[in-house]
């Protein structure tokens, strides 16, 4: 955060910022870095510490952020595993393994205005409370998470707990292979999968799903006898796979705030960058008075609610997968997973969010 700074808090009278974003990790920092003039930064912990992502996504999209120095490992190959049968894949673009911390500083290299570590306490109009003194501005914006603790500051059924993963993740010293895994397997978990990603000599054990967190925890145990490890302490969270308004009232949601994640896989990582860029050139456009704030937010509201579609397909995929019987799941993986199938799935895959 080189062109920023941090402050401790205010008291007296709210202070005033062209935007305000609450939340610092993906979505947050994509934003940030999209916005000149004063700008707050608001998260309860410091940036880039205590990651509940899994950390993966296309490598293009690390190296066009300028953050290639965070990837910890670059995978050409994917593997698919059911209980009956394995498919493998060559990606047409290399997925990669990324430190949290490192990525979150290299996206906050672009980002130019204050951070304030802070917890938000409510929002009242322009004005977003916090335990550090009481904050306005005319633009903001909610990344705080599967929370949504502005977008729910204003609606209080905003957040749907019947449509949140929850994932859990660790790392332990593992030979490594050099595939992306994917485990879809009721053994394993019955209403989620399980991954398996490579980072230098450690692997990272992850699980995703419907069940609750103490219930994952002990299938991730399971999961990883079969390798012969135990777990090395864990990290992970909810996260929101059905999409929500993009605004409410003036507030901006991005990432898990709005559900940007996709159902089925539970990526969120490219989509929070690629709605966070996108939201942060409409405010910019605000902030140098070229469109007013209404006509930013309906802005902003087309723009995701275009690509409602897409959540809507992987969601019908989700709702699919998980009533077809494993062995039918592993029958389609091998069948799409060769020719001009795979080839076209990657690339749709990859221009639904491309940045």
């Amino acid at each position: 955060m080189s062109n920023s700074k941090i402050i401790g808090g205010w008291k007296g009278d709210a202070m005033c910022y062209d935007t305000i974003i609450a939340g610092a990790s993906f979505a947050g920092l994509a934003v940030a870095g999209q916005i000149k003039g004063k700008i707050l930064l608001i998260d309860r912990k410091d940036i880039g510490t205590i990651p509940t992502s899994a950390c993966a996504t296309l490598y293009g999209v690390v190296k066009k952020l300028g953050c290639e120095d965070s990837v910890l490992s670059i995978l050409k190959k994917v593997k698919f595993h059911t209980a009956s049968c394995c498919t493998e894949y060559k990606a047409m673009e290399p997925f990669c393994v990324f430190d949290y911390h490192g990525f979150c500083q290299g996206l906050a290299k672009h980002f130019e205005g204050e951070f304030l570590k802070a917890n938000i306490k409510g929002l009242e109009g322009d004005t977003v409370l916090t335990d550090k003194g009481d904050f306005s501005a005319k633009c903001i914006v909610d990344c705080t998470g599967w929370r949504a603790a502005l977008g729910t500051a204003l609606k209080d059924d905003f957040v749907n707990k019947k449509s949140l993963y929850f994932g859990v993740e660790t790392e332990v010293d593992c030979d490594a292979d050099d595939f992306l895994s994917f485990f879809w397997d009721p053994e394993i978990v019955k209403l989620g999968y399980a991954w398996k990603f490579p980072v230098g000599k450690k692997t990272r054990f992850g699980l995703g799903g419907y069940e609750n967190g103490k219930a994952l925890k002990d299938n991730l145990t399971k999961f990883l006898s079969v390798y012969g490890k135990e777990i090395n302490g864990v990290h992970g969270g909810f996260i929101p796979v059905k999409i929500r308004k993009p605004v409410i009232e003036k507030i901006f949601l991005v990432g898990d705030s709005a559900g940007h994640a996709w159902p089925l896989t539970g990526e969120g990582v490219r989509q929070a960058i690629y709605y966070g860029q996108k939201c942060g050139r409409i405010i910019q456009s605000i902030v140098e008075k070229e469109i007013d704030l209404v006509t930013g937010l309906k802005e902003y509201a087309d723009f995701v609610n275009k690509h409602r579609c897409y959540h809507e397909f992987f969601s019908g995929l989700q709702w699919l997968f998980f009533r077809m019987p494993n062995c039918a799941v592993g029958m389609a993986a091998k069948l799409f997973g060769r020719g001009w199938p795979i080839r076209f799935m990657q690339r749709k895959y990859k221009k639904w969010a491309e940045l």
